[in-house]
Parts: C-alpha cells; structure tokens; sequence
C-alpha cells in the first residue's frame, strides 16, 4: 500500500460550534474544500462529530489523544464532540 505524506501548510485551532460553523484556512487566499484534524486530548471523553467535505455528517468513536483522523472535514459539531484540544491542518 502506498503512503502519502501529510504536508499541510497551514494549522489552526478548532472550537467545536453548531453544525454551521465551518473551519476555515486562516490562509484566506488559498480556500480550502475541508481540513485533517489532529485530536489533542481526549479527557472529556473519545468522540468527535464532523461534517465531511462532502455533507456526511459522522460521529467518531474512540479517538486517542495525538491521532490524526485523516478524513476532509469542514465542521467539528460541539453536540456530539467530547475531545478537545482539536487542530486542523490544511
């Protein structure tokens, strides 16, 4: 199986919000169709809802502090996301 390399250029931080809170690149002249997101801490508990680049909403159970979830997501949903210390890479 080949193995792509993350090479992201630009990071920020993620506060959970409402399903219409998109994530945007802090880089405003390079807009983005969705971000990777790296957990932090999982203190408060594993899961992390995301809206996909493509609309899908999911819940993602059982994340580890210091994963990456190498998905494109353009929302983290505050409802279904007890992980924190959320980052996202574009």
């Amino acid at each position: 199986m080949a193995y792509e390399k993350l090479q992201p250029t630009d990071v920020k931080t993620v506060t959970p919000g409402a399903a219409s809170a998109r994530i945007t690149s802090p880089n405003t002249s390079n807009p983005t169709n969705g971000c990777v997101i790296w957990i932090g801490s999982v203190t408060g508990g594993t899961n992390v809802e995301v809206v996909m680049a493509g609309g899908t909403t999911a819940v993602i159970k059982g994340v580890s502090a210091g994963q990456f979830l190498p998905i494109q997501v353009i929302q983290v949903v505050a409802a279904g996301t007890t992980a924190s210390e959320i980052l996202a890479f574009f």
